[in-house]
């Protein structure tokens, strides 16, 4: 229990109140007086009750009693914790305490201990009000204690406390004002921060305000001011001003088990590469004749390439799939750092280190490897610009990595070559060692094929390793040999579509006089995976991301996404009780949607809503976390949704993906079990003939068969049943993901490895799991069918009293609900017979309306030939009898 907790509490600032018993007690208790931070009262304030009649205190003896038990509790009972102090001296303006009546402050004076006054000359100024003024009391003016200030128009106070950057105050204070009308609100500033009150009333109210430093500052500025026009008393009565620290700068919880990735010096240099920055020197600063920045290693640096051994999904893939077979961890880190960490990977195979070099665990990915800096700068300048033109270039040979880097530093750049002008290479040459040359190969796809065409081992459950040849190996990606199968190969290469292009650009600032050249390659590098970009940007310091340009690839990323396929209306039929449509979607790109790493997919969204934009029925409902209600894959991954050709369900959804499966013929998501494709949907480039490309790009499963996927494009029909009469929306949309759930789960399953779970840590947060990339929007109709009429009169048959002979006016004289013209039943014993034959003769020649069935006006033999066609048989039949 604390001196706060059993002292005697009321309203109102604790250091004023303290300042009055000090005062009272000549200072002999000075410091036991203490202020709560949650109550911000006064504490030990003698009741009124122990005032004498003349209004002082008890004589001096009873004060030294009290004195004598406060210092005896300060002493064994210690400050609460949560008791915290006014970091303003003088908050109720007790101090100096020598004023008897009012003290008015002209401008800078400082009479008021710790305060200093504010004043514009025109009017009162501001003052010191003593609430026992003889002669004029201020009782109603001083919230509590004996002083409080009051504020004319054109005036104001300040003063100044300590504040630390991130921290977060809290001031309160009492106010009120006069009665006159025409105040402007009650003018705040503290610590930078402008505040105003226009709710103060002409009684004292607490007012606060809560702030977080912005930057610590010893003396940081707490300003009262009133800029109320003339005429006077427009005056704020202040008191009991407290400024109180509250919590402190918010230290986020680290969401991650593993450590930061260390980002490694892209300025380093190796036998055969040097780091993107020495590269940057040269090439970073230039623009083009449209004065748009063009920096080659600013572009890059935010691009996959840049950020290959960074990837945190790669990095948690290889990581599971060492755990799963940590016999083949050698083959797995071969493999996998040729063309992720290419850099370290070619070093360690020139100089015979390669069988030992690993990714983890002291290997090249961690800080202190000799190879760290090379790894960490991914797919960089001087790999790619070192692969040298060769016969095998773009074959089987050189793909998967087994690219070639010559020993001269010879690099290979798109200009300089025939008919253009001459390079200038001694810069290069003496700040690098490195000598630019033309090389046409660098706009050739081949070069691309060196790691976008990947073939992979396969092993069975036992770990053993199935594939005996290239030939044999799984075709994990290939972009490269998809697009060979386009009608894009004779028209545009990888380069041409995945870096923009612009003119008029120095390709280098040495020298300074060089000239533009055109059609320059933007070094942008734009692909598909927009997610991956989103965590990197937004877990830069875990993942050792050094780019600031990431805004600029994620936009150019989800362009590229959105102009890679388009979705149209090509057919609506007609079909009663039921919306029936055909869509078509359209590919834009040279090579398979989605391609490459085979957790990718695209979902087709359909949605019909009513007339109160309601969704009534929806196919393929894509939710935040990824996962696509409907498929089976996100239900059970042993599954997977097959190829559509008509979709009549909403579980049926129609989604163009990759599906791995095993030895065992089962779906697999781990990449050393996966030896073939159970189904290969994706959407197929233009000029692609399915009938007739390589094992490695075929289309498998029910797609095959299907004559309206084709090369450019996929017709899907839609009949959907059940819904109301009426008019509908469509709204349809292709989606595309990165990540399938169903890969993910499987990955996921995975709770200890820290590569894996921080990176669904990431995966989690991020809310780029998911991008539209085509959609339509058209009108539709479910319509109920005509009401059949045999008879072709007009009248439906249900409504029709003689469904099979016309009668348009439904003439029906003896009410049966049978018609006169199929009713020569006239004793109604549902059978035409001799009886009726005879009543029939009776009337013969008569008007008889019963008898009259062709309804001429009498009855004649045209009546007497309608009941023989009846004779024997039952009238009718009628729509309106059963």
């Amino acid at each position: 229990m604390s001196t706060a907790a059993i002292a005697a509490v009321l309203p109102n600032d604790g250091r004023e109140g303290c300042d009055k018993v000090n005062s009272q007690l000549n200072q002999a208790v000075a410091g036991l007086c203490l202020t709560t931070a949650t109550t911000q009262a006064r504490i030990v304030r003698w009741p009124n009750q122990n005032l004498d009649d003349a209004g002082q205190y008890y004589p001096r003896e009873f004060m030294k009693i009290i004195k004598t038990i406060l210092l005896m509790l300060a002493t064994v009972l210690p400050l609460s914790p949560a008791t915290a102090a006014n970091l303003l001296n003088n908050g109720g303006f007790e101090s100096p305490g020598t004023v008897a009546t009012y003290l008015f402050l002209s401008n800078n004076a400082t009479g008021v201990t710790g305060w200093t006054a504010i004043d514009d000359g025109v009017g009162e100024r501001p003052y010191l009000m003593n609430k026992y003024r003889p002669g004029g009391s201020y009782t109603d003016r001083v919230y509590g204690g004996t002083y409080a200030l009051a504020i004319n128009q054109g005036s104001g106070i300040k003063t100044t406390f300590p504040v630390t950057a991130g921290v977060t105050y809290t001031l309160s204070f009492q106010a009120r004002k006069g009665t006159t009308a025409g105040f402007t609100p009650l003018e705040v500033s503290v610590a930078g921060f402008n505040t105003s009150f226009s709710n103060v009333s002409g009684n004292f109210q607490l007012l606060t305000y809560t702030f977080t430093a912005s930057a610590s500052d010893a003396a940081a500025e707490l300003r009262f001011f009133n800029s109320s026009p003339t005429p006077d008393y427009k005056t704020y009565d202040i008191d009991a001003v407290v400024v109180e620290e509250g919590a402190g700068p918010s230290v986020p919880v680290n969401p991650f088990v593993g450590d930061p990735a260390d980002p490694g010096d892209p300025a380093f240099t190796t036998s055969h590469f040097s780091g993107s920055q020495n590269c940057a020197m040269c090439h970073n600063g230039i623009v083009d004749n449209q004065n748009q920045d063009v920096s080659i290693v600013t572009d890059w640096s935010s691009t996959m390439m840049a950020n290959s051994t960074r990837d945190p999904f790669w990095r948690a893939k290889v990581r599971s799939e060492i755990a799963k077979h940590p016999q083949l961890e050698a083959v797995i880190n071969d493999k996998c750092s040729k063309c992720h960490a290419p850099m370290a990977s070619t070093e360690a195979q020139k100089d015979g280190s390669i069988a030992g070099q690993t990714l983890f665990d002291g290997g090249i990915l961690d800080a202190g490897h000799t190879q760290h800096d090379a790894a960490m700068d991914g797919v960089s300048c001087t790999l790619c610009h070192q692969i040298p033109a060769t016969p095998a270039l773009g074959t089987l040979s050189t793909m998967s990595g087994n690219y070639t880097v010559n020993d001269n530093k010879t690099i290979f750049g798109p200009f300089g070559g025939p008919g253009d002008t001459a390079l200038f290479p001694n810069p290069m040459i003496m700040h690098t060692g490195y000598t630019p040359t033309y090389g046409a190969h660098i706009k050739d796809s081949k070069l691309c094929a060196s790691c976008h065409n990947l073939k992979t081992p396969y092993v069975d459950e036992n770990g053993t390793v199935l594939s005996t040849t290239p030939e044999t190996e799984f075709p994990e990606q290939t972009p490269y040999m998809e697009w060979e199968q386009s009608s894009y190969v004779s028209q545009k290469s990888c380069q041409a579509c995945h870096m923009t292009h612009t003119d008029g650009v120095a390709i280098s600032t040495m020298p300074m006089w060089l000239g533009p050249r055109n059609n320059f390659a933007v070094h942008d590098l734009v692909g598909g995976n927009k997610l991956m970009l989103d965590i990197l940007n937004s877990n830069k310091a875990q993942l050792g991301a050094l780019s600031n340009n990431f805004p600029e690839t994620i936009a150019k990323t989800d362009a590229m996404l959105k102009s890679a396929a388009t979705l149209e209306l090509v057919a609506q039929g007609s079909t009663a009780n039921a919306l029936d449509f055909t869509l078509k979607v359209n590919s834009t790109t040279g090579h398979k949607l989605p391609t490459a790493y085979p957790s990718r997919r695209a979902i087709l969204h359909i949605a019909v809503l009513n007339g109160q934009n309601q969704a009534v029925w929806e196919s393929g409902k894509v939710n935040a976390d990824g996962s696509v209600e409907g498929v089976d894959a996100d239900d059970n991954g042993n599954t997977f949704e097959p190829h559509y050709e008509q979709i009549t369900a909403e579980d049926q959804v129609q989604v163009y993906e990759a599906i791995m499966g095993n030895n065992e013929g089962e779906v697999t998501y781990t990449l050393l079990r996966g030896k073939e494709y159970l189904k290969d949907n994706r959407i197929l480039p233009p000029g692609f003939d399915k009938t007739a490309v390589p094992a490695d790009v075929r289309v498998v499963g029910a797609a095959l068969s299907d004559s309206n996927f084709v090369g450019g494009s996929d017709q899907i029909a839609y009949l959907i049943g059940g819904l109301p009469a009426g008019n509908y929306t469509v709204k349809a949309e292709l989606v595309y993901q990165t990540l399938s759930r169903a890969f993910a789960e499987d990955l996921f399953s995975d709770t200890t490895t820290p590569e894996v779970v921080d990176f669904k840590t990431m995966f989690d947060a991020s809310t780029q799991k998911s991008t539209v990339i085509a959609s339509v929007e058209f009108a539709g109709s479910v319509v109920t069918p005509p009401a059949s009429d045999t008879d072709g009169d007009g009248v439906p048959d249900n409504l029709d009293n003689c469904i099979l002979v016309a009668n348009a006016n439904q003439r029906d004289t003896d009410g049966d609900g049978y018609g006169n013209i199929c009713d020569p039943d006239f004793n109604q014993n549902r059978v035409v017979d001799p009886l009726d034959l005879n009543s029939l003769k009776a009337q013969f020649g008569k008007a008889s309306a019963n008898h009259d069935l062709n309804g001429n006006g009498v009855v004649d033999p045209l009546d007497l030939n309608i009941l023989k066609s009846y004779w024997g048989k039952t009238p009718g039949p009628s729509g309106l009898q059963p």
